[in-house]
């Protein structure tokens, strides 16, 4: 991750874990996400919010953006997915 990147956690409505991303954009801007991917390729899953505030800590982040998205609006006519973001203090890993 280079300097001026944000880093996100991704939580979606009605799944069961978490995604560590990094973005340029500044809040509420056009996403332009980076999903942090295990070496298989594959998006690196994090149980629960705890956990992913943890690997940012350990990655030397002292703050990251929670990113949830729900498509529920989308459903009921809206303009597309809700997507709320609120600042999160990490403390040091332990």
């Amino acid at each position: 991750m280079a300097s001026g990147e944000r880093a996100l956690i991704l939580s979606y409505s009605d799944c069961t874990h978490y995604l560590a991303a990094y973005g340029h954009e500044p809040p509420g801007g056009m996403p332009d996400w980076q999903v942090i991917k295990e070496p298989s390729g594959r998006p690196k899953k994090f149980v629960s919010l705890y956990a992913v505030k943890c690997w940012w800590a350990e990655q030397g982040k002292t703050e990251a953006w929670l990113v949830t998205q729900s498509p529920y609006d989308e459903m009921i006519a809206g303009e597309g997915p809700v997507l709320d973001e609120m600042k999160l203090v990490i403390d040091p890993a332990p």
